[in-house]
């Protein structure tokens, strides 16, 4: 599915970054962040213009949170326990609000950048439970101008080179779960200790 979405950049240029972001954005499983790395490589080599690219994703990417917002928003709680329903997505909505209620706006930045796959989860999560809309907004245009900029250069950058960009991401976000989840674990039991 990547290298067939990727294949359409040559012929479809930014049409393709829109349409793939913004549906990524809502929870579809695209492959959005390969597609700005690529489409950086793309305006490194000169096919796409660094600019075009760099505007192009982050306003599909802000329309995409901002649709999955109101999407929720309309639909309320009945979404949310839809999502939770599903075994697949139920750990994903979990985290993200978990996540929305012990850090707030700083959650909905950390969704779109650290922990970009429970973005859409922390919009539609936003929506549904009324969270202000100017906040999130403002909070969800941070994070995407974050992981606009990231990608787009990382892919400028390392034109030559977009496979081991892709592993090197892979494992730094592993290696911040990873100690995210040790922090977590740390914190509880320091506090399970001083609480006996």
């Amino acid at each position: 599915m990547t290298e067939y979405v990727l294949s359409l950049i040559p012929q479809y240029g930014l049409v393709v970054v829109f349409v793939v972001t913004v549906i990524a954005c809502m929870g579809v499983p695209l492959p959005a962040a390969m597609l700005a790395l690529a489409s950086g490589g793309f305006a490194a080599t000169g096919d796409l213009t660094l600019w075009h690219v760099v505007v192009v994703t982050l306003f599909s990417f802000v329309l995409g949170d901002q649709i999955a917002y109101f999407i929720a928003r309309a639909r309320g709680n009945r979404l949310i326990e839809w999502l939770r329903g599903k075994k697949r997505l139920e750990p994903v909505v979990k985290k993200g609000e978990d996540l929305l209620q012990s850090k707030g706006n700083l959650a909905i930045v950390l969704s779109r950048t650290i922990i970009s796959p429970a973005g859409p989860w922390v919009s539609y999560i936003c929506g549904a439970t009324g969270f202000r809309w100017v906040p999130f907004a403002l909070s969800a245009f941070i994070g995407a101008s974050c992981w606009t900029t990231v990608y787009v250069f990382l892919g400028y950058l390392f034109a030559g080179n977009l496979s081991a960009v892709t592993d090197l991401i892979s494992n730094m976000l592993g290696v911040v779960v990873a100690g995210l989840g040790v922090t977590v674990a740390i914190i509880w039991l320091y506090r399970s200790w001083r609480n006996q």
